[in-house]
């Protein structure tokens, strides 16, 4: 769920759209047991023009609104990422020490434009691919994880939902 990964394994899908610079960067706040990560989405080819085209006309959000990214972790099992015409939900049962069931959801806003529709599915089979990224990173790393034992693994600060969760 921390943002310093995107360049390792997203350097070619989603690191080039995520706004590392400038007034809005990534934050990543505890809320409780529940943690918060807002990102910016860069002004990539035609985005604002998107953006704006994507949203049915009784939504009244502004332009900073429209380029933020919210990432809430639900403890202690769900993801939800938020953007105006968008919504996915990520919730992780646990089966046995090694394997979990990962369920995956993907909701469009009710009554968005055809252009909205559209930029929703093509987010969605985008989403699918940045998850196939996440997953070859996450099986040789559990098998990490184990393989340490009970040895003590440094985090980073932005991995406190993970500190929490194992404590």
């Amino acid at each position: 769920t921390e943002s310093y990964h995107l360049r390792a394994v997203h350097g070619r899908s989603m690191a080039p759209v995520i706004e590392t610079r400038g007034e809005t960067v990534a934050t990543f706040e505890g809320l409780g047991p529940h943690h918060l990560q807002t990102v910016a989405i860069a002004d990539y080819w035609r985005r604002p023009w998107l953006d704006r085209h994507s949203l049915g006309a009784d939504l009244a959000v502004t332009a900073k609104q429209l380029r933020i990214f919210h990432k809430y972790l639900i403890f202690p099992n769900i993801v939800a990422n938020v953007m105006p015409y968008h919504l996915t939900v990520f919730r992780v049962y646990p089966l046995t020490p090694d394997t979990c069931r990962f369920h995956y959801e993907f909701h469009l806003r009710r009554g968005a434009p055809l252009l909205g529709k559209l930029r929703g599915w093509l987010t969605l089979l985008a989403s699918l691919y940045v998850l196939r990224e996440d997953f070859g990173v996450l099986l040789p790393f559990q098998a990490g994880v184990k393989a340490a034992g009970d040895q003590a693994i440094p985090t980073h600060r932005e991995e406190q939902p993970l500190v929490y969760f194992h404590g």
